[in-house]
């Protein structure tokens, strides 16, 4: 076992951080679309360096397609997998898993990979018990709150592996450096409406168990429906975005500055339903008062020139 760790850096962008991931034996470093050095650390726990590594080919992207399917912090989420740990200290975290969940919004892809590289059964991922606690290493010490958040984590992977089926073969290509998301993007598991369709009402249930994890209860029905009427709204919205983006109809600015745009109004509006108190304790931040960017268009731009 090596110790993954997870790092923010300040994007100068209000309210956000970059996130990578490193580990210390051997040491590697996954840059995750940006930095991979400085910052300060948010996040370690024991795993598998090298499952680790077999995640988060090809070039540290894990699968993710950036900005369409997931961030730097879904990202790094999935390289940290192994051992069990989130970047959810990273400022803008919970905000971006409104958009994209706790793994990125190609979770069956996701999956695959996991049975890849860990050489699971179907049965075994499909099973409530696939996220066993792993074995701490002595030199970290865990505590009560990092328990709850396996306990959150768990959660979330049971949303989605309960109601998907995951093919009996497992093909290991898709962790192949010319078969990476990025450069295929008639990936199967890559729908934009499948994305904005199903898999926005799984979204939908990971953002119920994320509000009674942040806020330590549930809330009451009627501001919970109308919370998830703005994440569906929002998935729908973008997921016509998602088609004009692969179908070359929208061009990569424009859609950054589109989907920041909607992804915006929709956190203006959450305050007004949830109170700001709630609020702030859900997302981990102030209400609006300039611009939030989800989506780095430079970033952007880079990950999808060769698109």
């Amino acid at each position: 076992m090596s110790i993954l760790t997870g790092y923010a850096i300040s994007t100068g962008f209000l309210g956000t951080d970059h996130t990578y991931v490193t580990s210390d034996k051997p040491p590697f470093v996954w840059s995750c679309w940006g930095r991979g050095s400085g910052g300060k650390r948010i996040c370690r726990g024991s795993g598998n360096s090298s499952v680790a590594n077999c995640i988060s080919q090809s070039n540290s992207h894990a699968g993710i397609i950036y900005g369409v399917t997931g961030v730097c912090h879904q990202t790094a989420n999935r390289i940290l997998y192994p051992a069990r740990v989130t970047v959810s200290k990273a400022r803008g975290y919970w905000a971006s898993s409104l958009a994209y969940g706790t793994y990125g919004t190609t979770f069956p892809e996701f999956l695959i990979r996991l049975a890849a590289c860990n050489s699971l059964s179907s049965s075994a991922l499909r099973s409530k018990t696939s996220v066993n606690p792993l074995e701490m290493d002595t030199g970290v010490q865990s505590t009560s709150k990092d328990d709850l958040e396996k306990a959150y984590i768990q959660k979330v992977v049971d949303v989605y592996t309960e109601q998907m089926q995951i093919p009996h073969s497992f093909n290991s290509t898709i962790m192949k450096k010319e078969s990476s998301p990025l450069q295929r993007k008639e990936l199967e598991f890559f729908n934009p409406a499948i994305v904005s369709g199903e898999n926005s009402s799984l979204l939908g249930k990971e953002l119920e168990l994320m509000m009674e994890f942040r806020l330590g209860r549930s809330l009451d029905s009627q501001t919970t429906k109308s919370v998830l009427k703005q994440q569906s709204d929002f998935l729908k919205e973008k997921g016509g975005m998602d088609r004009g983006l692969y179908s070359a109809d929208l061009k990569i600015e424009k859609y950054v500055k589109e989907v920041n745009d909607l992804f915006g109004d929709m956190l203006t509006s959450l305050p007004e339903i949830l109170g700001k108190d709630k609020y702030e304790k859900i997302f981990d931040l102030a209400p609006l008062k300039e611009r939030f960017v989800l989506i780095d268009s430079d970033i952007a731009v880079k990950a999808h020139e060769r698109l």
